[in-house]
């Protein structure tokens, strides 16, 4: 059983995840973003300078993939009504996501350094952050974080792992 102390600091620690991705945790840099989008049945790939994204999508589907340090990689695939989102906002960072038989996956490298992949099954959610050195990855097989911080979930097996330093906890 799952005490409830670790599973609120868990909540927490996500809670705070979630924000530096939604509020731009990461310090305002002066290069222009690398944005690649696609939809039902295209892709698009652009690489400038030592920024890169790809997105590749089924008929159905969306992808996005977003480098927004200048100094990352950012890759979406989707397919089978699936959505893919992959973002960097770091110098140094990879995101990865796949939806390759629907579902929706977002993948979020928000520090330095960072290295993030979701995966998500059919009917199924996947999310993975990865910040200040850390690595994150979900996947219907399970999820795994390692690092300075990272966070990932999976609802189709229900997994969660959350590491923040020499803390951590998953289930």
């Amino acid at each position: 059983m799952i005490a409830p102390r670790a599973v609120a600091a868990a909540g927490v620690i996500a809670a705070g995840a979630w924000l530096s991705v939604v509020v731009g945790g990461a310090e305002p840099t002066a290069s222009a973003s690398t944005l690649c989008q696609a939809s039902n049945g295209h892709n698009q790939q652009k690489v400038r300078g030592n920024s890169g994204c790809g997105a590749r999508a089924g008929k159905g589907s969306t992808a996005r993939a977003e480098d927004t340090s200048g100094e990352g990689t950012a890759v979406a695939v989707a397919n089978s009504r699936g959505r893919a989102d992959a973002r960097t906002m770091e110098r140094k960072s990879v995101a990865l996501s796949s939806a390759k038989r629907g579902g929706d996956a977002k993948s979020f490298a928000t520090g330095p350094g960072a290295f993030s992949v979701a995966q998500a099954d059919r009917n199924g959610t996947s999310v993975a952050i990865g910040g200040w050195g850390g690595s994150a990855i979900s996947t219907p097989r399970g999820t795994a974080c390692s690092g300075g911080f990272a966070f990932a979930y999976e609802s189709t097996s229900g997994r969660v792992c959350v590491q923040s330093g020499a803390l951590g906890f998953s289930n």
